[in-house]
C-alpha cells in the first residue's frame, strides 16, 4: 500500500494520467518481473467500502493468476457502415460494443493493448482510461461473444448522436458507454450497460443478457436443474450458500396452440429493465403443464415446512387462499427463486394485461429480490428506492438482521431462522389479504341489500355492486436482509440505524420502514427484537395487520414504539424523536411554537391587566357620578 502526493509530484502524476483525486491504482509485475506496470484503476463511480475493495482486488488477482493481462484485444474497430448494420439488427449474432468519445488515433486495438505500459491520457475523456485498461481482459473473458469498439469522434459523431450518447459534455464528465446489439431474430434491439465499470460485473451482465435474449424454452426437469431447492429438514449451510448471486427466474408460461404472435412481442421490451436490476434475474419460457403442478407442490411443501417445529401453532392448508393468489389466465409469468417454496404468479385476466409492458415490468421489479439477501452498498438503492405508488405500499417493511461471520454456528442458525420467518410470514400475509378481500366483498353485498330494502334506484345499487375491490397485492410486503456487523458497520452508521447510542449484537434484528425514517428494535412482547421466528413474525404481523392481529396464547403483548434513524436521544427521551424526524424544520417549528405560545400568554396577561384597570376606573367613575346625582337630589 503506497500513497503519492500529486501536488508535490505533479510531473509523475501527469505521466500516469492522474486527472482526479484520490485516484486508486493497482500495479503488478511486468513480464520480466524486474519492474511494475499498471494493471487497472479503481472505478471512479465505484463505492469505496472494504467489501468493494476486496471484491476489486480478488477479481484482479484472478486475472493475474490466469495470465489474462498479456492477451491481445479480441474484436475489431467498427466502421460507420458496420455500425449502421448493428443498429438495424442486420447481424447473425449479438455483439458487445464499447463507444468512445475519442480520436481515431486513440481508438485502435493496439492503443488499448499498450495502455498498461504507456498510460497516455485520452484527450477528450478522463474516465476512458479506466475502461481502456480493462477492455482486453473483458473481451477475452467472453470468448463466445463478438466484441467491438467504436469511435464517436470525427465523422462518426452523427451515429453516436442518433444513439443519444451523452458525449457532448466536458471531458471531466463524459465516460465511455457499453451496449449489446441483438440480431433481428432476438428482437433487433440494443441494451445499455448501466452499472459500474468493473470487469466481473460487465462479464456477468453480458452472459446473463445472452441467456435472457435467447428466450430459452424450459421444462419442469430442466428448471429443477437451474434452481436450488430448500430441504426443510436440513436447512441451509450458510457457508456453502446461499450463492451471493441467488437466481430469480420468471417463466413466461403459455399453452401451445392457444397463444398468439402478439403475446411474445413483449419479450424484447423486458430486456433493458431486467438488465438494469442489481439482482441475478433470468427470464425463460415454457409450455410444460407440469409447472402448474409444481406451484401446487411448492405450496404444500411450504405448509409442511412452517408446521414442522413443535412449538409453532398449526397453520392449515387453505385451498381458497392458494387459489386467490395463483388463479390467472394464460399466458402469464410464474416466479421461481432459489431456496424458496413460495408460489408467485403474475395474475392477469385479459390479453391486454400480459401485453402491458409497464405492468409486467412493475411485477418483475416487485418480485426481483431473493428470499433472504445480504444488504450492501451496491444493492442498497434497490432495497430503498424512491416510492412508486404503482408497485409500492407506504407501510412496506424490511427486516435487517445482524450477523457475525466470526461465529459460523450462530450465523447458520440465524440464516435458517430468517428463511423460516419469511415462509411463515408469507402464509400469514396472504391469509390476512384474503380475509380483508372477503370482508370487502361481504360489505359490498350488505350495502346493496340495504339499498334494496330502502327502495333505492336500481342504478345506484348496480353502481355499488360494480365497484372494484382492491386485491391488496402490495399490502403487508416484507423484504429480509442481513448485514455483517464487522464488514458493514459503515453502511449501518451512514443510515443511522446504528450509533454510539444503539449498539447491536449478532442474533439481534431491527425492522425498518422501506419508505421512511422509522425503525423498531423492540418486539411485540416488549423485549429486544431477536432473529427468531416468534419475535420477528409476531412483530411483523402486528405492525402490518394490527386490526386482525391475534397474539399467541398466554403471551402479553405491547405496542412496539418506533425510533427515528439517526436519533441522538436515549430511550428515556424517545418522545423527542417526534420532532427530530423532521430535522431542522421540526426544531424550528417547535421553537416558533414555543415563542408563539409565550407571546400569546404575554399578550393575554397584558390585556387582562388593561381590562382590570379599565374595570376599576369605570367602577370609580360610576361611583363619582352616582355621588353627584345623589348630592343634586339632596
Amino acid at each position: 500500500m503506497r500513497q503519492v502526493d500529486c501536488a508535490a509530484n505533479g510531473d509523475f502524476c501527469g505521466k500516469q494520467s492522474i486527472n482526479s483525486y484520490p485516484t486508486l491504482r493497482l500495479y503488478g509485475p511486468s513480464e520480466d518481473n524486474t519492474s511494475y506496470k499498471l494493471i487497472t484503476t479503481y472505478p471512479s463511480g465505484g463505492k469505496r467500502t472494504p467489501q468493494n475493495f476486496l471484491k476489486f482486488l480478488r477479481s484482479q488477482y484472478d486475472d493475474l493468476k490466469n495470465d489474462r493481462f498479456n492477451l491481445p484485444v479480441k474484436g475489431e474497430v467498427l466502421t460507420e457502415e458496420k455500425m449502421l448494420k448493428l443498429m438495424n439488427g442486420d447481424i447473425e449474432e449479438p455483439v458487445l460494443v464499447s463507444f468512445w468519445p475519442t480520436t481515431d488515433k486513440e481508438t485502435t486495438l493496439k492503443y488499448f493493448e499498450d495502455v498498461h505500459s504507456n498510460p497516455i491520457s485520452f484527450k477528450n475523456c478522463y474516465s476512458c482510461f479506466n475502461l481502456a485498461v480493462l477492455w482486453s481482459r473483458i473481451t477475452n473473458r467472453l470468448p463466445d461473444l463478438e466484441t467491438a469498439v467504436f469511435n464517436c469522434g470525427g465523422t462518426n459523431s452523427r451515429v453516436c448522436q442518433a444513439l443519444n450518447l451523452p458525449f457532448n459534455v466536458n471531458r471531466a464528465q463524459v465516460s465511455p458507454e457499453i451496449y449489446m446489439f441483438l440480431p433481428n431474430s432476438h428482437g433487433g434491439i440494443r441494451v445499455k450497460y448501466n452499472h459500474d465499470l468493473v470487469i466481473s460485473d460487465i462479464v456477468d451482465w453480458s452472459e446473463r443478457l445472452l441467456a435472457n435474449a435467447q428466450a430459452e424454452e424450459v421444462t419442469l426437469d430442466s428448471l429443477a436443474e437451474k434452481m436450488t431447492l430448500l430441504n426443510p429438514a436440513k436447512g441451509l449451510d450458510f457457508f456453502k450458500g446461499p450463492d451471493p448471486n441467488q437466481k430469480q427466474v420468471f417463466v413466461y408460461y403459455y399453452e401451445e396452440g392457444s397463444d398468439a404472435p402478439e403475446d411474445f412481442e413483449i419479450w424484447p421490451h423486458l430486456l433493458q429493465p431486467i438488465m438494469d436490476l442489481t439482482t441475478n434475474t433470468y427470464i425463460y419460457r415454457s409450455k410444460d403443464s407440469q409447472l402448474e403442478d409444481l406451484l401446487d407442490k411448492k405450496y404444500k411443501k411450504l405448509i409442511d415446512y412452517i408446521n414442522q417445529p413443535d412449538f409453532e401453532p398449526e397453520r392449515p392448508l387453505n385451498r381458497e387462499t392458494y387459489l386467490a393468489r395463483t388463479i390467472t389466465s394464460v399466458p402469464t409469468f410464474l416466479v421461481f427463486k432459489d431456496n424458496n417454496m413460495i408460489p408467485t404468479v403474475y395474475q392477469n385476466f385479459s390479453p391486454n394485461e400480459i401485453r402491458d409492458v409497464k405492468k409486467v415490468v412493475n411485477f418483475i421489479e416487485q418480485n426481483q429480490f431473493p428470499l433472504v439477501d445480504r444488504l450492501t452498498t451496491d444493492n442498497y438503492e434497490s432495497y430503498f428506492p424512491k416510492f412508486n405508488p404503482q408497485i409500492h405500499d407506504k407501510d412496506e417493511k424490511i427486516v435487517i438482521s445482524f450477523f457475525s461471520s466470526d461465529n459460523k454456528t450462530q450465523t447458520t442458525n440465524d440464516y435458517n431462522q430468517l428463511l423460516f420467518v419469511q415462509h411463515s410470514y408469507d402464509y400469514i400475509k396472504h391469509q390476512n389479504r384474503f380475509d380483508l378481500i372477503e370482508k370487502a366483498r361481504a360489505d359490498k353485498t350488505d350495502k346493496s341489500e340495504q339499498l334494496k330494502g330502502e327502495g333505492m334506484d336500481p342504478k345506484e345499487i348496480i353502481k355499488v355492486l360494480s365497484k372494484k375491490i382492491d386485491h391488496l397485492n402490495n399490502v403487508g410486503n416484507v423484504l429480509t436482509v442481513y448485514v455483517d456487523l464487522a464488514d458493514d458497520r459503515k453502511l449501518l452508521e451512514k443510515t443511522g440505524w446504528i450509533s454510539s447510542r444503539t449498539k447491536y449484537k449478532p442474533g439481534e434484528s431491527i425492522i425498518v420502514t422501506r419508505f421512511g425514517k422509522h425503525y423498531w428494535d423492540r418486539d411485540v412482547f416488549g423485549h429486544k427484537l431477536m432473529t427468531t421466528a416468534q419475535s420477528l413474525r409476531e412483530t411483523l404481523s402486528y405492525l402490518l395487520f394490527p386490526s386482525t392481529y391475534i397474539p399467541p396464547e398466554k403471551k402479553t403483548t405491547v405496542r412496539p414504539s418506533p425510533r427515528v434513524a439517526g436519533s441522538p436521544y436515549p430511550d428515556a427521551f424517545a418522545f423527542v424523536d417526534i420532532i427530530h424526524q423532521y430535522g431542522l424544520f421540526g426544531y424550528l417549528l417547535i421553537i416558533t411554537s414555543v415563542i408563539g405560545v409565550y407571546m400569546l400568554i404575554k399578550s393575554h396577561r397584558r390585556r387582562s391587566r388593561k381590562a382590570k384597570f379599565l374595570s376599576h376606573r369605570s367602577h370609580k367613575e360610576g361611583f363619582q357620578d352616582a355621588y353627584i346625582e345623589l348630592s343634586k337630589h339632596d
